[in-house]
């Protein structure tokens, strides 16, 4: 006699998830024209490649306090006013596109009090 094994709902769900998926997967990108299993690739290396970037910047970022340290005074004072410098610089910018901005709603009122005066009722 042979023995059935009843499956759980979670079962199912992980079967789906580890065999189905990746078919379904590869099935939509060959319809779209792509190539499924170059894409799962180039992910792979994304991510691969990501945590090589995240090591390197812990590298750099060591060896960068260590830089850091001996050249704080100094280095500091340069950067906060190459900073300040920056900032007033994107402030006149935002300045400059609010009054831009202001200026359009002001032509735009114009242009909708032009249309209503030339549309006259009946």
């Amino acid at each position: 006699m042979a023995k059935s094994y009843k499956t759980t709902g979670c079962f199912r769900f992980f079967v789906f998830i580890l065999i189905l998926a990746p078919i379904v997967y590869l099935g939509a990108s060959y319809y779209n024209g792509q190539d499924g299993i170059q894409n799962i690739k180039n992910i792979i290396n994304r991510v691969k490649g990501k945590e090589w970037v995240r090591e390197s910047n812990k590298q750099e970022a060591h060896e960068n306090k260590t830089t850091d340290q001996s050249n704080s005074s100094i280095g500091n004072d340069a950067k906060i006013s190459e900073l300040n410098t920056q900032v007033s610089l994107k402030d006149k910018e935002i300045n400059a596109l609010i009054q831009q901005n202001l200026d359009l709603k002001q032509q735009l009122k114009e242009c909708e009090s032009k249309s209503e005066k030339t549309k006259a009722p009946k």
